[in-house]
């Protein structure tokens, strides 16, 4: 395939192993790779042989697609599907980033069934807004718990907000309810911003709907690879107009990030899957508007402390993908799987002592966190909530370390193995990605 020709491509998490997963649900930039093939290679299926000492009869199965190779930006929002197919395991989580202030936007002015006012007083503290009321520590739980226990309140409520649409719900358990956003005494104070309505009083009704948006709330995503997990298949599609290969069946096989000094961050993977149509059919490409990290992003820590300078850091994930034929019913069906995990870390650090060096010569291990911070605020999110990408190694044996001494600081290129840390966190390596995607990918 000529390189020059991709343009773009995609790729969709398959509910059925090996059945095409159209359009792809997400669309991801990449750099121009150095070479881009797919090697399709027969799964070799042995037959009963009728004289097994002489002759073996062998068929050929399905083709394993191999060597897909594409560099991708790293950026905080679609590559999260690459981060699942590596993982497996996504757990997605809230974060709390509604600020209520006491004295600012804690007040709520409103009537009970065309009553006279009452006031509700909102606890001071930051929050995750959840989606019900019914969920301690949240936003919606904060604002019951203020109109459930305003003096004279006679009603209970039920308060629920939607990802989605970014509103909120306050209904009442008898009668109707009316916010008095506009009129009410502490309007100057009132909390009707932070949970997206504008400054008019609400209708009289059982329940009110914000007539605005709050602002988005940001989400983490912790990818960590259990033992138990089976790797998600993809599908992929290319354009490569006017053809657009399809593959099917794929699975991550090895994952690179690479943290490179004066370059973006570039995360660099390989699948194995079981088919692919060299023609496929066009597709309409979107696009997340995040930009991607790059280097200077970077914070480096190394058992607690920050690296002060450093060329390069490389995280290295296999899953040890193999696809092979299942004798059930048929000789030739195909199946694909992950035999583990496997994580190589290779970083030029400079030091200003041999601390590190002296750990590796006793065969010690360390701690490595990386935090990469956009500069961009999540879109729609509180000002100054920073899409993120946290990658932690809680336990990292160094296998080499050259000692460089040139004529200033102390210069080592390290390799090591990341190990399962059964004793405290119980992974090999964790990644939390922070955006504005509320459900796991």
């Amino acid at each position: 395939m000529q390189v020059g020709r991709l343009r773009t491509c995609g790729l969709a998490k398959e509910s059925v192993l090996g059945t095409l997963q159209t359009p792809p649900t997400t669309f991801l930039r990449f750099i121009p790779p150095e070479s881009f093939y797919p090697k399709v290679s027969p799964l070799i299926s042995k037959a009963v042989g009728t004289v097994p000492d002489v002759n073996i009869k062998q068929t050929l199965g399905v083709g394993e697609v191999m060597g897909m190779k594409i560099p991708l930006e790293l950026e905080p929002e679609n590559i999260g599907q690459v981060l699942q197919a590596c993982f497996g395991s996504d757990t997605a989580a809230e974060s709390a980033s509604f600020v209520i202030q006491t004295g600012v936007n804690d007040k709520i002015n409103f009537k009970e069934s065309g009553g006279s006012q009452l006031t509700g007083t909102i606890a001071a503290g930051t929050y995750i807004m959840g989606t019900t009321s019914a969920t301690a520590s949240t936003l919606c739980k904060a604002v019951k718990t203020a109109m459930d226990g305003a003096a004279g309140a006679i009603h209970t409520y039920t308060v629920t907000y939607s990802y989605t649409t970014k509103k909120v719900t306050i209904a009442a358990s008898t009668g109707t309810v009316q916010i008095l956003w506009s009129t009410g005494t502490n309007a100057a104070t009132s909390a009707r911003t932070i949970l997206g309505f504008t400054a008019a009083d609400t209708s009289d009704s059982a329940s009110v709907t914000s007539n605005s948006t709050t602002t988005v709330p940001p989400f983490t995503h912790t990818f960590v690879r259990q033992a138990a997990t089976q790797l998600p298949t993809y599908s992929w599609w290319f354009d490569k107009n006017p053809l657009y290969p399809q593959f099917v069946g794929c699975m991550l096989d090895k994952m690179d990030i690479d943290i490179k000094a004066k370059d973006i961050v570039k995360i660099d993977s390989d699948w194995t899957g079981l088919s692919y149509d060299a023609t496929g059919i066009t597709q309409t490409p979107s696009y997340s508007g995040a930009r991607p990290f790059t280097f200077n992003m970077a914070t480096v820590n190394v058992d607690g402390s920050p690296v002060l300078d450093y060329d390069n850091i490389k995280f290295g994930i296999k899953n040890m993908v193999k696809a092979d034929h299942a004798l059930s019913g048929s000789i030739f069906p195909a199946k694909i799987y992950s035999e583990g995990m496997d994580l190589d870390i290779s970083a030029d650090l400079f030091f200003e002592d041999s601390t590190q060096y002296n750990k590796f010569l006793a065969g010690t291990t360390a701690h490595l966190n990386v935090v990469l911070t956009s500069a961009d605020d999540i879109s729609g999110a509180a000002t100054g909530t920073k899409y993120s990408l946290t990658i932690d190694v809680p336990q990292w044996v160094y296998q080499s370390a050259n000692l460089v001494i040139p004529s200033g600081v102390l210069k080592i290129p390290f390799a090591g193995k990341g190990m399962l840390d059964y004793a405290s966190t119980g992974y090999t390596v964790q990644m939390v990605l922070k955006n504005s995607v509320s459900t796991a990918y």
